[in-house]
């Protein structure tokens, strides 16, 4: 039995290689039935399909199950589509997440804080972009206010520092002058660039004590056009009339580097001279101190003036140097040729102060020694 089955299957074998059918059962005649069977069995078995029929098949399998499965699930596009600029949306996120973060610690910063340069430049951007005129006036007034709030701040840290805001010169008394609604003093070698008056922007650069007082180092004027404020319309006087000129109201008055006006200005024609043609009188300051109706004026005391005055003597730091002004504990004082100084003080060095202090309030040192 298993002699023939081993025979059937080389006839079966030599009939798959090619073989005629009559070979085969010449050689098997006992199988021949068997082999003629299988030869019409072969026949009627259909052909099966080529290699390029079966991967458009498949293909065609696998586009119609991915459509069926967004149909399904139609966020699943959406989500997959975002995924492949995931890393570009992160990075974006981080950078916003900084900036906002760096923008709110700015917002808190104040004047010698690191991030107090980003807080300036971030209102001068803001500045830049409003083009309407009214509404870029309420924007400096915003930031008037923010620089006054910043001065208080500061006042109740008891630090030292410096400040700069923008605001209108709303008058002076003495060596205090208001500029933005914020009291600063101003000394002889204050920085001032550019003509100022009353009514005119300017942007004040101030050293701030730590007993809070503002000494002006640096006030730079705006070029806009002021607003004009009403004054009496004054003439000038003829230099032969042997009349007391009236003196004029009280008045700030504003000039670079010049104690006294030229001329004499009084409101309204003179009683017995001959008016002259009207010239409007514009308003300047100094940091003098103003005249008062009744009273002589007195000359601006030099820092040479040392023979007036009450001595004043205290120890501090030497916290800046802006020409001749020292600024010693929160305090300025005049450093002049008479001054004597030893040991070669430096910014930051503790240092002896004795000083005497001017009728207008100033101080002017006398000798400054540092301490070992």
């Amino acid at each position: 039995m298993a002699r023939r089955e081993e025979e059937l299957e080389q006839a079966l074998r030599l009939l798959r290689e090619g073989a005629p059918l009559e070979a085969v059962v010449a050689r098997y005649p006992e199988l021949a039935p068997a082999l003629r069977a299988a030869r019409l069995l072969e026949r009627a078995r259909p052909p099966g399909p080529s290699l390029r029929a079966e991967l458009a098949s498949r293909a065609a399998f696998l586009r119609r199950a991915e459509e069926l499965r967004a149909a399904r699930r139609p966020w699943a596009g959406i989500l997959f589509g975002w995924l492949r600029y995931a890393r570009a949306g992160a990075v974006l996120a981080g950078i916003l997440l900084i900036a906002g973060v760096l923008h709110l610690l700015a917002q808190q910063s104040l004047p010698g804080d690191p991030l107090y340069g980003l807080k300036r430049a971030e209102e001068r951007v803001w500045l830049a972009l409003t083009l309407d005129p009214v509404e870029r006036r309420l924007v400096e007034e915003t930031l008037a206010a923010r620089r006054w709030e910043e001065y208080r701040a500061l006042a109740q840290r008891r630090g030292s520092g410096t400040v700069t805001w923008e605001g209108q010169i709303e008058g002076s008394e003495g060596i205090t002058w208001r500029i933005g609604g914020i009291p600063v003093e101003v000394f002889p070698e204050t920085e001032i660039v550019g003509p100022v008056a009353l009514g005119q922007r300017a942007v004040v650069t101030a050293f701030l004590g730590p007993e809070g007082g503002l000494i002006a180092l640096q006030i730079r004027a705006i070029s806009e056009t002021p607003t004009p404020i009403p004054e009496p319309e004054a003439t000038r006087m003829p230099a032969e009339t042997p009349e007391t000129p009236t003196p004029a109201p009280v008045q700030t008055r504003l000039s670079m580097r010049t104690p006294q006006p030229t001329s004499t200005l009084i409101p309204g024609p003179a009683p017995t001279a001959t008016p002259s043609p009207p010239a409007p009188a514009t308003p300047t300051l100094t940091p003098t101190p103003t005249p008062m109706r009744g009273s002589t004026p007195t000359p601006t005391p030099t820092p040479e003036d040392h023979d007036e005055g009450e001595t004043v003597e205290w120890k501090g730091v030497l916290q800046a140097i802006a020409g001749s002004t020292w600024i010693i504990d929160g305090r300025a004082v005049q450093v002049t040729g008479n001054t004597k100084i030893h040991g070669d003080p430096r910014i930051g060095d503790r240092v002896e102060v004795k000083a005497r202090r001017q009728p207008d309030g100033t101080l002017v040192a006398l000798e400054i020694e540092r301490e070992d």
